[in-house]
């Protein structure tokens, strides 16, 4: 029998356990005679103690991903053990298995069985392993070593091998889930979660992956060589960043003419941003060439700026400014096609930047417009999908 079948037999009521149905059991062996009765005041046991508390504390250090901890504790427990205990023998294998990963579940459970409180613990540790793997193809086998450690660590009867009972609804449920990101997981689950938004990957993991990405062609004043874009983006190695690039500067060749249309019939007042200090004022007039701020009396002259003038964040400020007023002011267009337009807005602002290296101004730009519509969402996905690891899209 595959161990995949016996695996499935130990979901429900029939569970590997000490004191429950073995499912690994060769034959039944006979039950041994009771020794004759001491004087248990007389009897002082000097068998060490199963180091529970410090296996429980071993798997915390696990379940946060602290390396060096866990190695650390591993030696320290070890370390607390008498080497010629034989029923401590269990727990030795258990940390073994830890450091190495090299018992199967079979294995592993053989090795643990005659100790209720360690078997528990191997089981957990089975489930961690599956977890590990990122993508938890096998959910019922998953679920079954759940199980087997509820079953096990009650048997024991000790309060640490029973410390993560109550975690056990939480991790089932994120397994049924198909291991998507939920809130208040511990660090494994939430590395090996499956992720479906850039607000489920957090700052840091947007940055790490977008910080790789180099020798991006210059896009001062909004504009790029055609060409020589072209060659950079079939010179990306990996595939999900090179589809990523090629949809950012797709979005990116129309920001201009966007740009551009907007300020035909809108104006823009505060700080701009250029390459040389900052200036105060109302920009009124745009076109191919230039932006103009309009004077700042009826006599004066207005100041005209080229595109290559301006911070690349500064394109960014504009499209901010322009989505908050379309959210803020009622139109006959109606709520849903404000929120599509806004989203763009954000989308446009995420890119820019992107491209200007300020990674956290994109990131907040990216998750504003996949919170604030579904459509607008989806595009982030595939604008920004690249960054997202294990992606449910990621085949896609």
């Amino acid at each position: 029998m595959k161990l995949s079948t016996r695996i499935a037999l130990c979901v429900g009521t029939s569970l590997w356990s000490v004191g429950a149905f073995n499912i690994f059991a060769q034959e039944e062996t006979e039950a041994p005679v009771p020794a004759p009765a001491e004087d248990t005041a007389t009897v002082v046991s000097l068998e060490q103690p199963p180091p529970y508390r410090e296996v429980a504390k071993l798997f915390s250090l696990y379940l946060d991903q602290n390396t060096r901890a866990v190695k650390s504790q591993i030696k320290s427990i070890q370390a607390l053990m008498r080497p010629t205990q034989a029923s401590l023998e269990p727990t030795r294998q258990l940390l073994k298995h830890i450091e190495e990963k090299k018992l199967t579940a079979e294995e592993l459970f053989m090795a643990t069985e005659s100790d209720a409180g360690i078997c528990a613990y191997s089981f957990l540790m089975l489930f961690f392993q599956l977890a590990e793997e990122r993508r938890i193809v096998r959910p019922a086998e998953a679920i079954g070593y759940l199980d087997n450690y509820v079953q096990n660590a009650k048997i024991s009867e000790d309060v640490w091998v029973q410390s993560f009972v109550a975690r056990v609804p939480e991790w089932k449920e994120w397994v049924q889930s198909g291991c998507t990101r939920r809130p208040k997981l511990e660090k494994l689950l939430t590395n090996s979660s499956v992720f479906e938004k850039i607000s489920d990957l957090g700052k840091d993991a947007f940055e790490a992956h977008y910080k790789k990405i180099t020798n991006r062609p210059s896009v001062e004043g909004l504009i790029f060589d055609q060409d020589e874009v072209v060659t950079y983006i079939k010179g990306i190695k990996d595939p999900a960043t090179q589809r990523g690039e090629n949809a950012r500067f797709a979005r990116f060749k129309s920001l201009k003419p966007y740009l551009i249309s907007l300020f035909a019939r809108n104006t823009y007042t505060g700080t701009l941003l250029l390459k040389r200090g900052s200036r105060s004022g109302t920009i009124n007039l745009v076109n191919e060439h230039e932006l103009i701020m309009k004077a700042s009396s009826r006599r004066g002259k207005g100041k005209s700026y080229k595109w290559g003038d301006f911070n690349l964040k500064m394109f960014a400020k504009f499209l901010d400014y322009f989505a908050n007023r379309r959210l803020t002011t009622q139109t006959r267009e109606g709520k849903a096609k404000q929120e599509l337009d806004a989203g763009d807005d954000y989308i446009g602002m995420a890119i820019i930047y992107l491209f200007a290296n300020d990674y956290d101004n994109a990131y907040d730009a990216a998750v504003k417009a996949e919170k604030l519509n579904p459509k607008t969402a989806e595009i982030v996905k595939k604008v920004f999908g690249d960054a997202i690891p294990h992606s449910v899209n990621e085949s896609q």
